[in-house]
């Protein structure tokens, strides 16, 4: 039988550093789409852009031109309102330090968390009897050798490790200028990142990504952390996030 080709893109949020003025978390963020509706997808993300008063073809980056809160719940309506399905990995860096976890390296710390998201997209890809082409944003000082070279390594290693590679056909490393869903990835990102990340008052901003929550990656009855939103770090880390138990069993219930 012909597997369902499906279109991936891989973005971030946070940095990678470790202590000092390092982001408390780092997120790595994927959009899966069927290859059939990547360009509805793309027309969604022009459709942002005019609903923003921009023009059709503006790189959208949370950080840098999506800054206020009524652009930014704009953005996660827009994404909720797509068919697309997002499923990240959450390393909390802060309960970790003191562990000495490899985690404080930060070329393992990516690594790791793309691991952890190749396996989840990969478990929804095969389950749709799909095979995915994977897209990465380029990553500041990160060459792209190191990732291709990385990811290689990982499926050498076979059954090592839970990614299903025959739901993989192939991967590529590309700019948001060039394949802009990528810019759709670094918006996903940006909604979990707000929540997770302290502004400079000590508030979180959960509201994104609970618009979001129904279209995060679920598994049956699965408990979404091992899923949709992967969390890496120590055991009861999100337990401190106020709005955790609500965001959880919206993502548990959702259809």
């Amino acid at each position: 039988m012909t597997r369902r080709l499906f279109r991936v893109y891989v973005d971030e949020s946070g940095d990678r550093g470790w202590g000092g003025r390092a982001s408390e978390v780092f997120v790595v963020s994927a959009v899966i789409t069927p290859d059939d509706e990547d360009a509805a997808l793309r027309q969604k993300l022009s459709a942002v852009n005019k609903g923003l008063g921009r023009p059709a073809s503006t790189v959208l980056h949370w950080a840098a031109n999506v800054k206020t809160h009524a652009q930014r719940k704009f953005v996660a309506k827009s994404l909720s309102e797509t068919d697309a399905v997002f499923t990240n990995v959450v390393v909390v860096k802060n309960s970790l330090i003191g562990t000495g976890s490899a985690l404080s390296d930060p070329i393992y710390q990516y690594n790791y968390a793309i691991r952890r998201l190749l396996e989840r997209v990969s478990w929804y890809v095969d389950d749709h009897n799909g095979e995915a082409i994977i897209t990465f944003a380029h990553v500041r000082r990160f060459p792209y050798a190191k990732l291709n070279s990385y990811v290689r390594h990982l499926k050498a290693m076979g059954g090592a490790t839970e990614i299903r590679w025959k739901a993989i056909r192939r991967w590529s490393i590309d700019q948001p200028t060039n394949r802009r869903l990528l810019q759709m990835a670094d918006l996903v990102a940006g909604c979990c990142y707000s929540a997770v990340r302290a502004d400079e008052f000590g508030d979180h901003e959960p509201g994104y990504l609970m618009q979001i929550a129904p279209r995060i990656y679920r598994r049956g009855t699965g408990n979404i952390t091992s899923y949709g939103f992967n969390v890496v770090g120590k055991p009861g880390c999100m337990s401190v996030y106020p709005w955790w138990k609500t965001f959880k069993a919206t993502c548990e219930k959702a259809p």
